[in-house]
Formats: C-alpha cells, structure tokens, sequence
C-alpha cells in the first residue's frame, strides 16, 4: 500500500534512509524536515520564547538618596512622642540636660544628621571609656604625687 501522506513518508526516511537524507539536505542547504529534527526545533524555539530576557546589562545601580524631612514644630513633637513610645523612655528624659544637648547640637546640622549603626555607637562608647579612665588615671597620680610632696614639707 503506497500512501501519499508527507508525515509517513518523512517517518519512513527517518528510519531507515536518515543519514543518506542529512547528507543530502547538508550539500543542497536544505533544512532537515524530518520528525525527530523539527520536534528538536520546535522546542529549542519554545524554550527561547519562554526565556526571559535580562535588563542586568542596560540597569545601573543608582545612589540612594537620603530623604531629609523638613522641621516643623509638630512633626517633631510627632516624632519625639514615637521616640518615646517606641523605646520605652519616661517622659522625664526629654528634660534630661544630656538629651536638650543632643538636640542643640543636632538642630545646628545643615544636612540632617548622621546617626552611627550598633558597632560605632559601641566602639565609641569604649573609646570614651577608655579616655575617661586615662583621665582618671592622671588625676589619680597627680593627686596621690600631690600627697606625698606635702608630707616632706
């Protein structure tokens, strides 16, 4: 039974006349449209449409810019009451000398204020701690090398 059908008559070449049928295609610059070739392709062309595209090399990475929000006397009071909810403070340490300095001194920043993360604040804490035993330290011995002048005399 012969069957005019191309789709039998390309399964056909494919079995049994395949790499007589790529040399061929090859030397005339046909493309091969056997099955198993054009199921290859037809999903080397699927999985390229469904690969996403990538912008990496057209993106740049853009500085972040610090948002600065103007002062005003009640975003500020808004502010300080937050600061105070959120971290527990009795009301008392607004009047605290050491908190009013604090503010003076931030109030006189021209770009906002740069706050240190955990590992600043505590380094410096030590560093101050550090300095303040070094002053103890001279104050002691000038005191104690004090005392014992004064017990010659």
């Amino acid at each position: 039974v012969i069957v005019a059908e191309a789709t039998t008559c390309r399964r056909h070449i494919e079995a049994n006349h395949k790499v007589k049928y790529l040399s061929w295609a090859a030397m005339n610059g046909f493309m091969s449209m056997l099955p198993g070739d054009m199921k290859c392709r037809n999903a080397e062309a699927k999985a390229g449409a469904e690969a996403q595209l990538t912008l990496d090399s057209y993106l740049q990475q853009q500085p972040i810019k610090e948002c600065i929000v103007p002062y005003t006397d009640p975003v500020f009071c808004k502010a300080m009451i937050e600061w105070l909810v959120s971290t527990d403070q009795p009301i008392q340490a607004l009047e605290h000398p050491a908190f009013q300095n604090m503010m003076n001194i931030s109030a006189h920043a021209k770009d906002g204020v740069k706050i240190p993360n955990r590992k600043q604040t505590q380094q410096e804490i030590v560093n101050m701690f550090k300095a303040q035993l070094s002053k103890l330290h001279n104050h002691l011995n000038v005191c104690i090398l004090y005392m014992e002048f004064t017990d010659f005399i």
